[in-house]
């Protein structure tokens, strides 16, 4: 497999247990594998326990105690502790004097040489190093990673300036998956207090930093400033599912207590952040708490009534921000400010490259807010079973929205809001003056074999000759059309402007039934035509068509998808219960560890592995040999190589 499944995970959940147990396994592991496959293991990047990196500092081989050093995601703590017990080697496989300092191509001496030949730049890398006043973190940063800084003073400088055991790392891609990056975490791990000029400046180092564990998320609304930078950092990472966002409910559980404690649902108080949110110098939770306070606030102290705005604007640049608040707030909340929103904000509240969330369909259907049902009607992602409660209220300016609607509405129901149908079952409505002359402007946004049936002379005498060969039942169709909407002298026109838009066989007897004065004829031959037409045959299910949840019980994990997005949204309790091959559901783990679901992936390592493994270190090695080819679960091995690897079991074997 191209992803290594990471099986000290499962040791680690077993040494938050069993120390002691934990470092005999350790060796037994390490024993059963290939020489230096259990090392190079190790430095597999996953957040891993203090326990685990304790019992390997204390029971690992050296070769192995050296190759956790290179696990990107371990604490500052984790790697003193590993440099105490390796000494040199440790440090200088976490921090490598003879390579590059991440994100520059010179080497430390070359740095530092550059420095000292110009102390008065205080820009250059080195400055503060060779003299130059500066950042502590920034001499710390070139310190630990000269020749002659020991284990000793290495650690110290850890305990000092803990950042410096993330930004002056040898480190590989921390993040797993195709969408991982490098970034310079200096800049906001050594001036976390420092203003930030953009969110494009700053987001890819705080993706990083989420993923390595290195950033606590609180700290982008506490500390981070501006706060408008703060709150764009907080959508691209919610919209692109960074590390500790895999889910927008993510960002709802983060930011949703601030903003009920501070704003609410007060009007005044969101019109008074979308004016100020763009010029605020003030991280985030100091703006709204200062808007909750303030005098002119809606909590002031002086009691004064104030009046509330008859609508919340923002400006271009701040309404995606101020958007992104308002969404994190209980549809409730939403429901209640929704009234003093400006159209734009209104129109913007759905977003247009994700599904409407079904409790935001439900808002526009409740509130009957023209702008949320436009925009509904419109949108890419609608789907037929909205399309119809849309089109439901018979509203010609939403019929004409959705009639246009290719990329979210089939052409069956666009056929039917084109041809008037009503869907109360009453007879056809006139033509929109409106979405005809739309058609006619634009016929590639409703096409013209959709607008042929529209039972509208003036379409169908224009698309007739455009659209597809049509089979004879959809010529019946056309023309039956025609006759409901528009009466006998509708298919005679047509018939006269369009000679040879329809066969002729259906010509002659559309004309037949011209002369009779009825097209009962013409309706029997096409259930005689549709009684001989064969049902269409249903597209087999792929594994797309599941949820997450449901596809791992319908399809093995491939070696890829351990790097893909939708294993996040599986529970670590299904991915070792239910998915299988074993060695693709453990590769699937690290995921969960950058979303701080540690805690929860080794809970669940202890019921579905460490329970059934237990003691015997046999068993664990016979884990690890079976693993790589082993068909079943997670839970399955380690069941069997529960009875395998007793003494017991080899006694009777």
């Amino acid at each position: 497999m191209s992803a290594k499944p990471p099986v000290h995970l499962v040791i680690a959940a077993l040494a938050e247990r069993d120390a002691e147990t934990a470092g005999r396994v350790v060796r037994r592991v390490a024993g059963a594998m290939a020489p230096g496959a259990f090392a190079e293991l190790l430095a597999v990047p996953v957040a891993l326990p203090d326990a685990f990196v304790r019992v390997v500092a204390g029971h690992g081989a050296a070769e192995d105690v050296v190759a956790l050093a290179g696990n990107p995601h371990l604490t500052p703590r984790q790697l003193a502790w590993l440099i105490e017990a390796g000494g040199d080697d440790i440090r200088r496989k976490a921090f490598d004097p003879d390579q590059p300092l991440p994100f520059f191509a010179r080497t430390l001496a070359e740095m530092r040489a550059e420095a000292e030949a110009s102390p008065d730049n205080a820009d250059a890398p080195g400055a503060a190093h060779a003299g130059v006043p500066g950042n502590a973190a920034d001499g710390a940063w070139l310190r630990i990673r000269e020749a002659d800084c020991g284990a000793d003073e290495a650690v110290r400088l850890l305990a000092a300036h803990p950042e410096v055991g993330y930004t002056a790392r040898v480190r590989a891609d921390p993040a797993p998956g195709w969408r991982s990056r490098h970034a310079d975490l200096r800049p906001l791990l050594h001036d976390p207090d420092v203003p930030r000029g953009s969110s494009a400046e700053i987001a890819p180092a705080v993706e990083s930093a989420l993923a390595l564990g290195a950033v606590d998320p609180a700290a982008l609304w506490t500390r981070m400033s501006p706060a408008l930078v703060a709150v764009q950092v907080l959508a691209k990472l919610t919209r692109e599912h960074a590390a500790q966002f895999a889910r927008e409910s993510d960002a709802d559980a983060m930011l949703r207590p601030l903003l009920a404690r501070t704003l609410g649902t007060k009007p005044e108080a969101w019109a008074a952040l979308g004016a100020r949110l763009a010029r605020a110098e003030v991280p985030l939770s100091v703006l709204l708490d200062e808007i909750a306070g303030s005098p002119d606030g809606p909590d002031g102290p002086d009691g004064a009534t104030r009046a509330v705005p008859t609508v919340i604007t923002a400006s271009a640049k701040v309404r995606p921000a101020l958007l992104f608040l308002i969404r994190r707030l209980d549809i409730a909340d939403v429901e209640a400010v929704l009234p003093y929103l400006d159209g734009d904000l209104v129109r913007d509240l759905i977003q247009g490259h994700v599904p409407i969330p079904a409790e935001v369909i439900e808002l526009a259907h409740r509130s009957g807010h023209p702008v949320l049902l436009a925009k509904a009607a419109g949108h890419q992602h609608l789907r037929d079973a909205e399309a119809r409660r849309l089109q439901a209220y018979e509203d010609p300016a939403l019929d004409r929205i959705l009639a246009l609607n290719k990329s979210g509405v089939s052409a069956a129901v666009r056929r039917e809001i084109l041809g008037g149908v009503s869907p109360s079952g009453g007879p056809r409505r006139p033509m929109d003056p409106e979405l005809r002359q739309a058609v006619i402007d634009d016929p590639a946004a409703a096409e013209w074999s959709t607008a042929v049936y529209s039972g509208d002379p003036a379409l169908v005498c224009e698309a007739l000759p455009k659209a597809a060969r049509l089979r004879r039942i959809d010529q019946l169709d056309v023309v039956l059309a025609l006759w409901e909407r528009g009466g006998a002298q509708a298919v005679e026109g047509v018939l006269t402007s369009v000679p040879d838009g329809l066969s002729a066989v259906i010509a002659k007897k559309a004309e037949a039934a011209l002369a009779a004065g009825t097209p009962d004829t013409l309706t029997a031959e096409r259930a005689k035509l549709h009684a001989r037409t064969k049902p269409p045959v249903p597209r087999p299910r792929d594994q797309w068509d599941y949820r997450p949840d449901e596809r791992i019980r319908e399809f093995p994990l491939e070696a890829q998808d351990s790097r893909n997005q939708w294993v996040r949204f599986v529970d670590p309790e299904q991915l070792l219960a239910v998915a299988n091959p074993a060695a693709a559901a453990l590769a699937a783990l690290p995921r969960h560890c950058s979303d701080a679901r540690g805690p929860e992936v080794l809970a669940a390592l202890g019921t579905h592995a460490v329970r059934h493994l237990g003691t015997e270190p046999e068993a664990w090695a016979v884990f690890v040999q079976l693993l790589p080819e082993f068909a079943g679960t997670v839970a399955e091995l380690a069941e069997v190589c529960a009875a395998v690897g007793t003494p017991a079991a080899g006694a009777e074997g």
